[in-house]
């Protein structure tokens, strides 16, 4: 398995880190972070990463295991979390690639190839999500209530989430009206010393012979500003999705428990003498439905009915964190268990 994990999961200033990356690559104190980048993107073995077991696996089933969606479009399908960790390893791939282009957002291509070896960096460090459809289209539809952004927000201060499908994703130029758009196959999520948290949609595309890597970026999240208090219009429209989509990764009614990779695949790469053959893969996914955390008891009242709370994402303050921690609560029935349910009934007319 093709990954390296330079620094630790773990919330470091921006010169604690620049300073481990430098003593990592042999690079000295007074030479700049792109040096540190250029290094590091020299030392790619392209070579052993196409040979990964894994990734060969799943450029082969990539091409052969298709699902036909909604418009009669036949796509490559992400449903397993070995297909998530090959596509995060074919990404970087891509990156690594000379050959193929890479632009960042509405730039055609981008600015210098600093752009380029952070995007590979953080790509090789990331931990893999699955994220199956039915989290994304609950976190989606649901407002994210006011809160303080906090800090250690994200599970893993690099991360990978992939999707079942492709998603449509697009960017516009608000000067010039300039619009980009891609079919997105998942976001790339990490820490950006000293306090922001950055994403972006990557997606690839293939016009006239050439091959390109996309990467959309996102507005940025500061830790301890107020949301939506400190946003505008157009950064709340970019940041609520991966807002809502982090709060169902703090839900307890949501599992995003590790899985293991198919025993043939283990085999491979024990065989191929990788580093890694049990590597940290994550598949958000609701939990088995069990007893609804309602309930009668604890108010005093007597209720003499059921009735459906409607799901909603909770605001937690936690002080070790100087902020707040959004929850997905699922829906549940809320009164004593042997009541009738009140049951709603709307006429939507206009």
């Amino acid at each position: 398995m093709v990954t390296k994990q330079v620094i630790d999961n773990t919330y470091l200033r921006r010169d604690e880190i620049e300073r481990l990356l430098k003593a990592h690559y042999g690079i000295s104190d007074d030479e700049t972070m792109a040096a540190v980048y250029k290094k590091a993107f020299e030392e790619i073995d392209l070579k052993k990463l196409k040979a990964d077991p894994l990734l060969r696996r799943f450029l082969q089933k990539r091409r052969v295991g298709v699902y036909q969606d909604e418009d009669g479009v036949f796509a490559p399908a992400i449903k397993t979390a070995w297909q998530a960790e090959g596509e995060r390893l074919m990404y970087m791939m891509f990156l690594g690639e000379p050959t193929i282009g890479y632009t960042l957002g509405l730039a055609q291509p981008a600015e210098g190839e600093m752009t380029r070896w952070q995007t590979f960096l953080i790509m090789m460090q990331a931990v893999p999500y699955l994220w199956r459809s039915e989290i994304l289209q609950k976190a989606e539809s649901l407002p994210v209530p006011r809160h303080t952004i906090p800090e250690n927000l994200l599970p893993y201060t690099r991360m990978y989430w992939s999707w079942e499908g492709c998603r449509d994703a697009y960017m516009t130029n608000q000067d010039t009206g300039e619009r980009f758009e891609m079919e997105g196959d998942g976001m790339l999520v990490w820490y950006m010393p000293p306090d922001y948290i950055q994403a972006g949609i990557l997606g690839s595309s293939r016009k006239e012979g050439q091959q390109a890597v996309h990467l959309l970026p996102t507005a940025a999240l500061r830790i301890g500003t107020t949301w939506p208090d400190d946003y505008n219009e157009m950064e709340q429209n970019s940041l609520s999705p991966l807002l809502a989509k982090l709060s169902f990764l703090n839900s307890p009614f949501v599992s995003t428990e590790r899985e293991r990779l198919p025993r043939p695949i283990r085999r491979a790469l024990k065989k191929a003498t990788a580093a890694d053959t049990e590597p940290p893969i994550h598949v958000v996914k609701l939990r088995e439905a069990s007893t609804p955390n309602g309930g009668a008891g604890g108010t005093g009242s007597e209720f003499r009915h059921q009735w459906w709370v409607r799901g909603h994402i909770r605001a937690q303050w936690f002080p070790s964190m100087k902020g707040h921690r959004l929850i997905w609560i699922r829906e549940y029935l809320k009164g004593p268990s042997d009541a009738p349910i009140i049951r709603k009934i709307y006429d939507v007319q206009r």
